[in-house]
């Protein structure tokens, strides 16, 4: 087996440099310039700054079948409806499932609809629930997300950005 080490060099930052940056991100909170993407969610929104914000990260743990799929989908879309006047990008990266399924699992949440209704597991779909779907499919489509669905290691991600 093959293995690669790292040149990349540790860098180091001084405590001065952290505090320019912390009085920046509060100033920038302060006077609005920055702010935290809002969810459906006013516990998640309490807890977290406000929202989704920016240059942090989030870590969504649960077992098999918890939902956490179910909630990364809502909450990615839900995004774009409740922050329409911010300006941003998603890229979102889903190894357990291709990105179609993901947004079959978005419209089956907004449609209020299981999967196995939207794609005909037990019973045909009514022409009428598909108009439904094709209008919501056509308001998300729009939304600056981007999937990854093919897996590679960190190396070939960065270099892919």
């Amino acid at each position: 087996m093959e293995t690669s080490l790292s040149n990349k060099s540790l860098t180091f930052k001084h405590i001065s440099h952290a505090t320019d940056e912390i009085l920046e991100y509060i100033n920038g909170r302060r006077l609005g310039t920055i702010k935290s993407l809002k969810t459906r969610w006013k516990k998640f929104n309490d807890t977290c700054e406000g929202g989704i914000s920016p240059n942090s990260l989030y870590s969504i743990p649960g077992i098999s079948g918890a939902g956490k799929s179910a909630f990364l989908n809502s909450l990615t879309i839900d995004l774009f409806d409740y922050n329409p006047t911010i300006d941003f990008v998603v890229l979102a990266f889903s190894f357990e499932m291709l990105s179609s399924k993901n947004v079959g699992r978005s419209l089956s949440y907004r449609l209020k609809k299981t999967t196995s209704e939207l794609y005909t597991v037990k019973s045909v779909l009514s022409d009428a629930d598909f108009t439904k779907v094709e209008e919501e499919a056509k308001k998300i489509k729009e939304y600056p997300i981007f999937y990854v669905d093919t897996p590679g290691t960190v190396p070939e991600i960065r270099n892919n950005l």
